[in-house]
C-alpha cells in the first residue's frame, strides 16, 4: 500500500546430503511512497540446485533494495527484476558470495524503466 514499509527475508539452506532442486519466484508491488527490503541468504549443500527469482514493480517515489547473499551450494541462479514504473522510484541491488571448490553462481539482473 501507500507509504508502507516491509523487510523480507528468505532463507533456503540444505537438509541431509542428497540431491535437491529448490526453484522460487518472490514477487513485490512497491506503491507510492513505500519501501521493500528483500534479502536473500542461500545456504545449500554442496550438490543442492536453487534457481531464486525476484520482481519488483517500484511505483512512484518507492524503494525497493535487494539484498542476495550466497555462502553455499552447488549451483545457485539469482535473478531480480524490478520495473521502475513511477517518477522518482529507485532501486538498490546488493549482494555478497562465498563459495568454494567447484560450487558455482550466476546472478542476473534485468532492470525496466
Amino acid at each position: 500500500g501507500k507509504n508502507s514499509k516491509a523487510t523480507v527475508v528468505e532463507r533456503f539452506c540444505a537438509v541431509g546430503q542428497g540431491r535437491y532442486f529448490t526453484n522460487s519466484q518472490s514477487s513485490f508491488n512497491v506503491g507510492e511512497g513505500s519501501s521493500v527490503s528483500h534479502v536473500r541468504v542461500i545456504e545449500e549443500g554442496a550438490v543442492g540446485i536453487n534457481f531464486s527469482r525476484s520482481r519488483a514493480k517500484v511505483g512512484r517515489s518507492a524503494h525497493f533494495g535487494s539484498h542476495q547473499y550466497a555462502f553455499s551450494g552447488g549451483i545457485i541462479r539469482n535473478e531480480v527484476a524490478p520495473i521502475l514504473a513511477g517518477e522518482g522510484g529507485h532501486v538498490d541491488l546488493f549482494g555478497a558470495t562465498v563459495l568454494r571448490e567447484s560450487e558455482h553462481v550466476d546472478n542476473c539482473t534485468v532492470l525496466d524503466h
